[in-house]
């Protein structure tokens, strides 16, 4: 099998075509030229141009070294749940892709008085880069980073797929129509359930809210290492974001020497590229 040259390799880790955990050459390699083949698809509704990426591109690029020219995105409202303001799909069989499918109302303002196009563009890019990964517990930190709010890079990733938020509001938009039609009703039976609904809203947010308490102390403890290890945050940045979930727990208890063993000591393609590009 033949290798991909290092220049190559190291421009594809710089628009964001990063080899997931365990990937083979050949399947890279195939995934880069489906990748290829599918920018320039038409797809359904309206397309955004390559100059709405301008600034989630720029923000990516400063927190990760990316810089996606093949990420696609159409505006259309089709399939999203009303708090959602894009949602990003991808495959990764024979006709690798990726697009990103983002609300209308975003074409002029804000959707939900919070979130703006460029915003928006900069979260799903994330999920596009790595969408040869497999790591929730890990990857929706990474995509509120690109947020320009304080609280929402804070409390944003709380749940880490669409499921978890769905089930949330299930949970609390039940209590909330049990409460609001409880002065009709006059029945005694409602108020176990709200109770139940109340209980069950609040028992997951605060699981929630300890899971990431948890998981933010361990991936910022590896920015830390990583920063001192490489002397740089920028270069600690694009690492961690390029490691598994099971590296970044395990980086989060071991040693500088420890770090720097395994770097060395792996030989699958994303590693070649980490090495090649960081350390």
């Amino acid at each position: 099998m033949n290798e991909i040259p290092k220049k190559e390799l190291l421009k594809l880790n710089e628009r964001g075509i990063i080899p997931g955990p365990l990937e083979l050459i050949s399947d890279y390699e195939k995934r880069v030229k489906s990748i290829e083949l599918n920018k320039n698809s038409t797809g359904e509704g309206n397309k955004l141009s390559w100059s709405d990426f301008d600034w989630a591109r720029s923000t990516v690029a400063h927190l990760f070294d990316i810089s996606p020219d093949w990420v696609v995105a159409h505006y259309s409202n089709k399939g999203l749940r009303f708090w959602q303001g894009a949602m990003t799909y991808s495959q990764l069989d024979y006709d690798s892709s990726v697009v990103i499918q983002i609300r209308k109302n975003l074409k002029k303002g804000k959707y939900l008085f919070l979130y703006d196009k460029e915003e928006i563009l900069s979260h799903e890019i994330i999920h596009a880069a790595r969408m040869a990964f497999n790591d929730p517990k890990t990857e929706e930190l990474f995509a509120y980073w690109t947020s320009t709010s304080h609280f929402r890079k804070l409390f944003g990733p709380i749940f880490r797929s669409p499921l978890e938020s769905s089930v949330f509001m299930c949970f609390l938009g039940f209590g909330l129509f049990l409460q609001l039609f409880l002065p009709f009703l006059h029945s005694v039976f409602l108020f176990p359930l709200i109770q139940l609904s109340n209980v069950l809203s609040l028992s997951m947010l605060t699981f929630c809210l300890f899971r990431l308490y948890r998981t933010r102390l361990k991936v910022n403890r590896v920015l830390k290492k990583l920063t001192l290890i490489l002397n740089s945050k920028l270069k600690a940045r694009s690492v961690l974001f390029r490691l598994s979930d099971k590296e970044i727990y395990f980086f989060a208890k071991a040693s500088k020497a420890e770090i720097l063993e395994y770097t060395q000591n792996q030989n699958e393609l994303r590693w070649q590229v980490i090495n090649l590009a960081y350390f």
